[in-house]
């Protein structure tokens, strides 16, 4: 088999495979969300459920965050914020907004905690705390996300931690709901994630309506193929491999027993999850909006996050490699979702890099191309990715969103249609550059999204 041959063949298969991949997912979320009953298992008790917030220079954000959170109609809760050392007026904030005391008694359970589990820590100054609301803030030196969810996870004692962004806002019935469609032996809860950008809100209600800026329709998109088309596709057998961040139910003694979030991981909340699944604990993912969060609004901030995600992506398949192909794993996790993200996250992006170098070199060297196959090649990619997400888009509008807004979601479409010849390039440069990065154990400099805040309706 001749170079050229190969370099045609490769591609080629690579393509069929995600694909047909893709498909087969779109037809099981079409089936799940046509068929499939709604679990709702209306629990008899309330379990304690702590919400913890971490925030590192989040002054703009996190008041209108910790609001959503007060206004919730789940009782038995508390909140507990971590200040990481920020550097703007964040502590200032809390204490100007809420009734915050030094507590030397939370103060002292917190220094136990932290001696006797050996979790990923940094040293705390104080420990605050607001009895009428029922909110605890810790404010510790700069260490990392990692640090300040450990933190806020050892210093309580309830059955669930509830892990929310200090940019995030929650549905008013966000918890009461996730306990209702929960599985009981489900140990750590994924739901859909909105884009709060330009949507306003107040803390009683706030509809899952997607942006006008054509930047931030292309995330919501990527939103939507990465929790509706993988997520409910591959929920089966409640192995999903990511907890995101923004939402991350999840039960504080499975935490505790995989040793907490990591140190000098870039995604952490990939990390954890992979660490549960390794250990046996079973992650669902409910199919309905729970939280909001703010996105970049520019191709700069854009990139900055990428290159973490893709870079922290890339650690976490090598950290938990021994779950691919391991016959001691659920065959799902271990013969399907774990080979096909190392297939199409990792591997997929070289792939095309190594296709579209021989393409040049071709053309430098004056070796004939077959243009007729590689246009028909490229317009079936189109062609596919197109109707896959059409599909997606017209399974889950109608569930997913209000019922005067959900035909406007059909204006996603000419995104699909135009992704290929532009934001493709762009995420591939992104992917490439954040393996770089790691295989050269480049330092990581961690870029913070500058917030322009979140929009209260009037």
């Amino acid at each position: 088999m001749d170079l050229y041959t190969l370099s045609v063949l490769i591609p080629t298969i690579y393509l069929g495979i995600i694909i047909l991949v893709q498909l087969i997912l779109a037809i099981r979320v079409w089936w799940v969300f046509s068929h499939a009953d709604e679990h709702n298992h209306h629990y008899n008790r309330n379990p304690r459920v702590s919400i913890i917030v971490p925030a590192y220079n989040e002054e703009v954000t996190i008041v209108d965050s910790i609001e959503s959170m007060l206004s919730q109609n789940y009782i038995n809760m508390d909140i507990i914020v971590i200040n990481d050392g920020s550097t703007d007026k964040t502590l200032d904030v809390l204490k100007a907004n809420y009734s915050l005391k030094k507590s030397k008694e939370h103060s002292d359970k917190l220094k136990e905690r932290m001696a006797t589990y050996n979790l990923h820590f940094s040293k705390f100054n104080e420990v605050y705390y607001d009895e009428a609301k029922d909110i605890i803030v810790i404010d510790k030196v700069n260490g990392g996300k990692s640090t300040a969810l450990n933190a806020g996870i050892v210093l309580t004692d309830s059955e669930y931690v509830l892990g929310v962004d200090a940019d995030t806002i929650l549905r008013k019935d966000a918890i009461t709901n996730t306990l209702r469609k929960k599985d009981k032996d489900v140990d750590g809860v994924s739901c859909m994630i909105g884009i709060a950008n330009g949507n306003p809100f107040d803390t009683d209600n706030i509809q899952p309506l997607f942006p006008k800026k054509w930047l931030l329709r292309r995330q919501w998109l990527e939103y939507l193929t990465s929790f509706v088309l993988w997520r409910s596709g591959n929920n089966a057998f409640k192995k999903v491999t990511v907890i995101p961040g923004a939402y991350s139910f999840i039960r504080r003694s499975a935490i505790l027993e995989v040793g907490g979030y990591k140190r000098n991981y870039l995604a952490e909340d990939g990390e954890l999850t992979l660490n549960l699944i390794k250990n046996g604990y079973k992650i669902q993912f409910i199919s309905e909006f729970m939280a909001w969060t703010e996105c970049p609004e520019s191709i700069k901030g854009l990139g900055k996050q990428r290159l973490r995600w893709y870079r922290g992506t890339l650690q976490n398949m090598i950290e938990y490699r021994s779950l691919l192909f391991n016959p001691k794993q659920h065959w799902f996790i271990s013969f399907f979702s774990i080979p096909f993200a190392w297939f199409a996250d990792i591997i997929g992006g070289w792939v095309e890099v190594f296709t579209w170098c021989l393409m040049a070199f071709y053309l430098i060297t004056g070796v004939a191309i077959d243009w007729v196959y590689f246009v028909s090649l490229w317009a079936f990619v189109i062609f596919m990715y197109s109707i896959t997400m059409t599909l997606l888009l017209s399974f889950t509008h109608k569930k997913l969103y209000p019922k005067d807004h959900s035909s406007k979601i059909y204006r996603l479409i000419p995104i699909v249609m135009v992704e290929t010849f532009s934001y493709h390039f762009l995420n591939l440069y992104w992917i490439i550059k954040a393996h770089i990065n790691e295989y050269m154990k480049k330092e990581h400099v961690w870029n913070k999204l500058k917030r322009k805040g979140l929009k209260r309706k009037k």
